[in-house]
């Protein structure tokens, strides 16, 4: 449920792109620093992901 910012980025190689864990019935995680500007992603190169080239594909939201 950390913040952070990747800015100017290149992810190439992995299997899968960006998940960000959204858990239910809790006030602060990954989703929320998202959703409030603590977890940015900026002009960032994705290439070579395995599981696609689409926003669907290389940004997901989870729930254990």
């Amino acid at each position: 449920n950390a913040g952070g910012k990747y800015n100017n980025s290149i992810f190439s190689g992995f299997g899968r792109g960006i998940d960000i864990e959204d858990i239910p019935d809790q006030d602060q995680d990954s989703y929320k620093q998202f959703v409030d500007g603590n977890l940015a992603i900026n002009n960032c190169v994705f290439y070579n992901i395995a599981a696609g080239n689409t926003d669907a594909d290389l940004f997901t939201i989870s729930q254990p």
